[in-house]
């Protein structure tokens, strides 16, 4: 022992010092379990928070764009389908034209129905199927008219009457203006035009799409894009609150409780590590022999508590991709913040003179 000792030999009698003790191996892996267990867990709930809030918005058209002609004429709609195909565009659609009908069901009043590409049906009712044929009735048009799925209807328009299928009625009022009380019919013929394209991106990918429209109709067309709700009608951009969010800070606090937590029962069995000083082991050595102790009772808690919310939550299906990133950023974060844990039991090793175990330290 006078030469001190070796690293290996160093490093099994520390853990023989941590098994007579099972106490505390288990009190610091309960910790890092349940502080694994927590940053995940609070960040997930809180961004979730905010997917729902972008999906309210989604829902009201947080994040439609609409593209009006600056001529009478319009532009052809070829260019509006083109934008459907654009990466993280959801839909685009618009309105072809307009005329009034009136419903035998209901003579004397004028009805308006609606030409309109497929992709405005997904605009103005999100999830509402596409018919390949037939007509859409607007919720409060069907509710006025009872008019049902799956029948037959007769209509009358510029004098002639004719039967048309309804196929669907949407379940939910429209997010565009004029479509609650409408028939639509979906019109695939790409030779039309329109004066107005509405495209709904989804959240995460606006700001890389609303820039292309600008350019998505040559300027001939005197297009231009704009947000389809009010500005005052916006609520606040959830993208923004990412950056201020409480649980973007977990990771530090919970680092914090484990270095205060491990501080403190190092401290309390600093004689052991002046016993060890004593007899020569090396400042080396003992950090050698820390950083052991913190993968097996520290880290690796850590990571079986963080992955099994992960698990879970991937299991129920209620995360979404940028839960999953922002609490994978967290967890990192936080595992790389307790690697220096070592080098504070190093410290207060060094701190500790070699005589304090013959002074009962």
């Amino acid at each position: 022992m006078s030469h001190g000792f070796r690293t290996g030999e160093f490093v099994r009698e520390h853990a023989r010092g941590l098994r007579a003790r099972p106490w505390r191996a288990l009190l610091i892996a309960l910790c890092a379990a349940l502080i694994g267990v927590a940053v995940p867990l609070v960040s997930l709930i809180e961004t979730g928070g905010l997917r729902e809030s972008w999906e309210q918005q989604r829902a009201a058209g947080r994040f439609v764009q609409v593209i009006r002609a600056g001529t009478i004429e319009g532009f052809p709609v070829s260019y509006c389908e083109n934008i459907a195909r654009t990466e993280g565009v959801i839909a685009a659609g618009a309105i072809l034209h307009r005329e009034q009908i009136q419903l035998a069901t209901f003579p004397g009043q004028n009805r308006e129905l609606l030409r309109v590409s497929p992709g405005m049906i997904a605009i103005a009712w999100p999830g509402l199927a596409v018919p390949g044929s037939g007509i859409v009735a607007g919720k409060d048009l069907a509710t006025q008219t009872g008019l049902v799925p799956d029948t037959t209807v007769k209509l009358t328009r510029a004098g002639t009457s004719e039967t048309r299928d309804i196929l669907s009625i949407a379940g939910e009022r429209s997010r565009v203006d004029g479509l609650n009380t409408a028939l639509l019919e979906p019109d695939v013929r790409a030779d039309q035009y329109t004066r107005e394209c509405y495209v709904e991106m989804s959240p995460g990918a606006a700001r890389a799409v609303i820039p292309t429209l600008t350019e998505a109709v040559p300027p001939v067309y005197q297009a231009n894009p704009g947000p389809y709700l009010a500005k005052n009608a916006l609520v606040v951009d959830p993208e923004k609150n990412l950056p201020l969010r409480a649980s973007a800070w977990g990771w530090a606090v919970g680092a914090g409780v484990l270095f205060l937590l491990l501080g403190v029962l190092w401290w309390s069995g600093r004689a052991e590590m002046a016993l060890y000083r004593a007899f020569g082991a090396r400042p080396a050595q003992i950090t050698l022999a820390l950083a052991v102790e913190v993968i097996a009772t520290v880290l690796v808690p850590v990571a079986i508590g963080a992955s099994l919310v992960i698990a879970v939550a991937g299991f129920t299906g209620s995360i979404g991709k940028q839960e999953y990133l922002l609490a994978g950023a967290d967890i990192a974060r936080l595992l790389l913040a307790l690697l220096p844990l070592p080098l504070l039991g190093a410290a207060l090793a060094h701190a500790i003179s070699p005589s304090a175990v013959f002074k009962g330290a």
